[in-house]
C-alpha cells in the first residue's frame, strides 16, 4: 500500500516541488520585466533631432522637431501634439549647435514647458528660449552668451537642467560650454532666466563631462554643484584633471584638489550612508597607455576619508544613479559593484563578455530611477532598477545617443532613441506585476504537479502494457513473419504426410486439423495490427482497371496533398461509393461515356461521376453505402436529365481538417518585410487603420523575418522581392519548411515569370503589385487569411492566372463536357441559379462542379474563371 501512494502521490508531489521551483527561478531571473516592441523606425536628415516633453504639463509628451537646412531655409522647430497633430512652429536666426541636445523644462512654474535651444554664429554663441501658450503659440528669445574663437571650436554644450539656487521667483538654468583651446576648455554658466542675468564659474583648465551633480550635500538648504571633468593640456603640457564642487554662488565651496598621473579623468558622484553624505571620485586614465584607476570617498568639505587602488588591465567609467547605498563601475565588458566603505561587493558581466560602451545615464522610464543605457554596433542595452535588469534592443548605427520617455494618451509608455541619423521608437513599459503575484506561483505548482502527475500516471499503463502487448507497427515486418509461418507450417505438415503410412489410426490427421487451425490463429494477428491506411489513388486504380474492358471509364483526382491527410474511414466510403455505382454500370452502360472525379477542398471531398445516357436512381446504389453517406452528414445527390445522362454527385466533410478561425476574438498578426522607408511607412500606416489586423513587426530582409518570428508568432508575411540580404525568394522558402502555418503574401514591383514561379512553388498565396490600390492589400491578407489565394488585377492581366501566363489553355483541357458548359453559361453573365435551370441540375450540384471548376484551373473567384474563358476565346466577348 505504501509504495502505491508513493507513486502515485508522493512522488509527483516532490518532483512537482522541485520542478515548479526550478521554473520560478528561471521566470525571475531570466523573463524581461520590460514590455519592448518597436513601434516605428526613420532616418532623419537635415541634422534634425527629434525629441518628446510634456510641455503643456497634462502627463502626455509632445513631439519636437528641430532640423537645420543647409542654405534656403532657417532652422526649424516643429511642435506637434501627443497625438501627432501639429500645433506651430519657430525658425531660428543661426544654426543650431550640433553637439547639443534639446532641453526642456518649467523654470516659471506656469505648468507650461519652454525650450531650450543653443545656436552659434561665426564667433559667438546664443541660447533661446522657445515659449509657449495655452493658445498653443510659440514665442522666444535669444540669449548672447560668449564669444567664440570659431564656431568650430565649440566642442559640446551640456544642459543640466533647471534648479532653483538663489531662491528668486523662478528656476535658473545651469549648463556646460566646452570649447577648444587651454584658456577656455571647461565653463560652468548659471542663466537667471527671470531678472535676464548670466553668470560664470571661476574659469576651469579642464573638459566638463558627466555625470554632473546637483544637490544640497551640506544640508544648508542651497544646492551646490559637482562637477565631473578630463584634463587638458595646460601652458606648462601637464595635463590635471581636478576635483571641484560650486557652491550656488557658482564659486569653489572649497579650494579644487588636482590629480596629477598624465592624461586623466575625474567622475564624481554621490552616496549616503543613511545617516551623512559622502563624495565618491573615480580618478582614472584616458587612454590605452595610461592605465590606472583610484576610488576615493570625500566628505562634503572636501577631506578625503578613503581610497582604494583598483589594479585592472582597462580604465573604469563612474555610473552615477543619484544619491545611493552603491557604487557602480564598468569597464564596458563588466559592472562592479562597491559599497560606501570602497570594498567591492560583486561584479557581473554586461552581456557575455561582449564589449559594450556607456552612452547615457538618466531616467527614461519615469519610475523617479535612473537606467543606464549601454551600445554596441547591433545592440542597446537599457539596465534599470540599480542595474538588476536588462532589457536589449536590436538598434544599429553610430552617434550620439539620446534616448527621452515618452507618454501616450492609451497609457503605453514608449521611449524615443535617436543614434545619429537613425531614430527608433519603441513601446516600452514595465510588466512584471506576476513576479509578486501568490496566485501566480501557486498556478505554476498546480500545473506542473497535475504534468508529473500525468507523466507517472502515464509510465505506469506504459509499463503494464509492454508487459502484456507486443505490438508491430511495421507493415513489411508482419508480411515477412506470415510467410515465414506459413513456409513452416506447410514444411511440418508434409513431414507429417510422409511418415503417416505406419500409423493406422486418424491421429495423424487430427494433428494436421490442429495445425491448420493453429495457422489460422497465428495469422489472424495481422487483423489486430492498426490500419494500414488506404491509398485512394491505387484503390481507384485497381478497381478502374477491373471494368475497363466492359466500361468507356475515365477518372480524375485532384488534391493538394495526394488525400495524405483524409481519414481511413472517408477513403473506405469513397471507394465502396465508387465500387457501388461501377456495379450498377457494368450491367446497364456498356460503350457509354463514364468520367470518375475526386476533388480535395480545404473543407470537404466532393465526388463527381457523369454517366452518359444512363439514367441513375438511388434504390440502383447499395443500401449498406447509402446509409454509411447518411451517417457521415454526407450532402448526397443524382440529377438526371435528357440531354446527357445522370450526375452523380457526392460532399463529405472533412472534420477537423482545417482550424476554425475566431474572427470575433482574433485579429490577424501581420509581419511586413520592405526595405524602402517611404513603403514601409505607408503599409505601416494603412495597416494601423484596420481593426482586424494587428502589425506584428516590421523587417528589412527575410533574415529580419526570422529574427522577429523568434519571439512572437504572426499569421501572414507581407515581403518584397529585391530586399538586401535575404530576399523575398529565399524568405518564403524557409517560411515553408520552417514555418509552414505562416502564409506569404508577395508586395512587390517585379513581375517576371521566374520570380512568380519560384514565389509559387514556395507556397505564396497572394501576389500583389504596388502599382495596386491600397485597399487591395487589405483584401489580400483578409482572402489568405481565410484560407483562400488572392491575385490582384495587375498580376492577373499579365499571368492570366495563379502566375502562369502560358497554362491557361491546357487546364480547359482538363475540364469535363458540363464543366465547359458551365464556364461557358458563366461567362455569360448568368449566375448559379439560372445555370441550374438552364441545365436542370440540383442547384448543389452546380456549387460542387464551380468548385472543382477553381480547383482545376487553380483561379481564385468565378470573375477569374470568365476572365480566362474569353482570354483564349472560349466564348464571345
Amino acid at each position: 500500500m505504501r509504495k502505491k501512494w508513493s507513486s502515485y502521490l508522493v512522488n509527483p508531489l516532490v518532483v512537482g516541488f522541485s520542478l515548479s521551483f526550478i521554473i520560478i527561478f528561471i521566470f525571475t531571473r531570466y523573463l524581461p520585466r520590460y514590455y519592448t516592441e518597436l513601434v516605428e523606425k526613420t532616418t532623419i536628415n537635415n541634422n534634425g533631432k527629434i525629441a518628446y516633453s510634456d510641455i503643456n504639463c497634462d502627463g502626455f509628451s509632445e513631439k519636437l522637431n528641430y532640423y537645420s537646412y543647409d542654405r534656403i531655409f532657417n532652422p526649424t522647430l516643429y511642435v506637434y501634439d501627443s497625438e501627432e497633430k501639429f500645433i506651430d512652429l519657430w525658425n531660428f536666426v543661426e544654426p543650431p549647435v550640433q553637439t547639443s541636445e534639446i532641453y526642456t523644462g518649467d523654470y516659471n512654474e506656469d505648468s507650461l514647458k519652454e525650450v531650450f535651444v543653443f545656436t552659434a554664429s561665426k564667433d559667438s554663441i546664443f541660447l533661446n528660449i522657445v515659449s509657449t501658450s495655452k493658445e498653443n503659440k510659440l514665442s522666444g528669445s535669444c540669449k548672447f552668451i560668449s564669444k567664440l574663437k570659431d564656431q568650430d571650436s565649440i566642442t559640446g554644450i551640456l544642459s543640466v537642467g533647471l534648479f532653483d539656487l538663489n531662491e528668486y521667483e523662478g528656476k535658473e538654468f545651469l549648463f556646460i560650454i566646452n570649447t577648444d583651446g587651454s584658456q577656455l576648455a571647461g565653463r560652468c554658466f548659471l542663466y537667471d532666466i527671470a531678472n535676464d542675468q548670466l553668470k560664470e564659474a571661476p574659469k576651469l583648465n579642464v573638459e566638463l563631462i558627466q555625470p554632473i551633480c546637483v544637490n544640497d550635500i551640506n544640508d544648508d538648504n542651497f544646492y551646490e554643484i559637482i562637477l565631473s571633468n578630463r584634463s587638458v593640456d595646460d601652458e606648462n603640457g601637464a595635463e590635471n584633471a581636478q576635483f571641484v564642487i560650486l557652491n550656488h554662488k557658482l564659486e569653489f565651496l572649497f579650494q579644487p584638489t588636482v590629480f596629477y598621473g598624465g592624461s586623466s579623468r575625474v567622475e564624481c558622484t554621490i552616496v549616503s550612508d543613511g545617516s551623512q553624505k559622502n563624495i565618491i571620485v573615480l580618478n582614472s586614465g584616458t587612454t590605452a597607455s595610461n592605465v590606472f584607476n583610484s576610488l576615493k570617498r570625500f566628505d562634503v568639505k572636501g577631506v578625503q576619508k578613503d581610497e582604494v587602488d583598483i589594479h585592472m588591465n582597462d580604465n573604469l567609467s563612474l555610473i552615477s544613479l543619484g544619491v545611493s547605498e552603491n557604487i557602480w563601475l564598468t569597464n564596458h565588458k563588466k559592472i562592479y559593484k562597491y559599497s560606501t566603505e570602497l570594498k567591492k561587493k560583486k561584479g557581473f558581466k554586461i552581456n557575455k563578455g561582449i564589449q559594450y560602451h556607456l552612452m547615457q545615464v538618466d531616467n527614461i522610464t519615469g519610475d523617479q530611477a535612473k537606467e543606464a543605457v549601454f551600445k554596441n554596433h547591433h545592440n542597446l542595452l537599457i539596465l534599470s532598477d540599480q542595474l538588476r535588469n536588462k532589457t536589449k534592443l536590436n538598434i544599429s548605427g553610430e552617434g550620439e545617443c539620446h534616448i527621452t520617455p515618452v507618454y501616450k494618451k492609451n497609457n503605453t509608455n514608449q521611449i524615443s532613441i535617436q543614434i545619429g541619423k537613425n531614430w527608433y521608437l519603441f513601446d516600452f513599459y514595465k510588466n512584471e506585476a506576476f513576479f509578486y503575484s501568490s496566485i501566480f506561483y501557486l498556478l505554476i505548482f498546480i500545473i506542473v504537479t497535475f504534468l508529473v502527475f500525468i507523466l507517472f500516471r502515464l509510465r505506469l499503463r506504459f509499463l503494464r502494457i509492454k508487459e502484456k502487448v507486443f505490438k508491430i507497427n511495421d507493415d513489411e515486418l508482419i508480411d515477412d513473419i506470415e510467410n515465414n509461418i506459413e513456409e513452416k507450417f506447410s514444411g511440418i505438415k508434409t513431414k507429417i504426410d510422409q511418415i503417416s503410412d505406419e500409423f493406422q489410426d486418424d491421429s495423424i490427421q487430427q494433428l494436421i486439423h490442429e495445425i491448420d487451425e493453429t495457422y489460422k490463429k497465428v495469422k489472424a494477428f495481422s487483423n489486430k495490427v492498426p490500419d494500414r491506411g488506404i491509398d485512394i489513388r491505387e484503390s481507384l486504380e485497381n478497381l478502374v482497371k477491373n471494368y475497363q474492358d466492359i466500361l468507356n471509364l475515365k477518372y480524375y483526382l485532384f488534391a493538394e496533398n495526394d488525400f495524405l491527410e483524409i481519414d481511413t474511414k472517408i477513403k473506405d466510403l469513397v471507394i465502396r461509393f465508387f465500387s457501388s455505382c461501377i456495379d450498377f454500370l457494368s450491367s446497364s452502360s456498356k460503350g457509354n461515356g463514364i468520367v470518375l472525379q475526386i476533388f480535395q477542398h480545404d473543407i470537404n471531398l466532393s465526388l463527381l461521376i457523369e454517366i452518359e445516357n444512363v439514367f441513375l436512381n438511388h434504390i440502383d446504389l447499395n443500401e449498406n453505402v447509402i446509409e454509411d453517406i447518411e451517417n457521415f452528414n454526407a450532402n448526397f445527390e443524382i440529377d438526371s436529365y435528357s440531354d446527357f445522362g445522370s450526375i452523380v454527385s457526392l460532399t463529405i466533410p472533412l472534420f477537423g481538417s482545417k482550424p476554425v478561425v475566431d474572427k470575433n476574438n482574433s485579429k490577424i498578426k501581420v509581419i511586413i518585410a520592405e526595405d524602402h522607408d517611404v513603403s514601409l511607412f505607408g503599409l505601416v500606416s494603412l495597416l494601423k487603420t484596420k481593426d482586424d489586423i494587428e502589425l506584428v513587426g516590421t523587417a528589412k530582409n527575410g533574415m529580419e523575418v526570422l529574427k522577429i518570428l523568434e519571439s512572437k508568432k504572426t499569421d501572414i508575411v507581407i515581403t518584397d522581392i529585391s530586399m538586401p540580404g535575404m530576399d523575398g525568394i529565399e524568405l518564403s522558402e524557409r517560411l515553408k519548411n520552417e514555418y509552414p502555418d505562416i502564409k506569404v503574401i508577395v508586395f512587390t514591383m517585379y513581375m517576371e515569370n521566374w520570380f512568380i514561379e519560384q514565389l509559387t512553388k514556395n507556397g505564396a498565396k497572394g501576389f500583389v503589385s504596388k502599382n495596386s490600390k491600397t485597399n487591395e492589400l487589405i483584401d489580400a491578407v483578409r482572402n489568405v487569411y481565410e484560407g483562400s489565394n488572392y491575385y490582384c488585377p495587375q498580376f492577373k492581366s499579365k499571368f492570366g492566372f495563379n502566375g502562369n501566363g502560358n497554362g491557361a489553355s491546357k487546364k480547359l483541357d482538363s475540364l469535363t463536357k458540363n464543366e465547359l458548359k458551365i464556364v461557358e453559361l458563366y461567362a455569360e453573365n448568368m449566375n448559379r441559379q439560372q445555370i441550374s435551370n438552364k441545365m436542370n441540375l440540383n442547384i448543389h450540384t452546380i456549387d460542387i462542379f464551380i468548385a472543382n471548376i477553381l480547383l482545376k484551373l487553380n483561379a481564385g473567384d468565378e470573375e477569374e474563371v470568365i476572365r480566362i474563358a474569353k482570354k483564349q476565346k472560349f466564348v464571345s466577348e
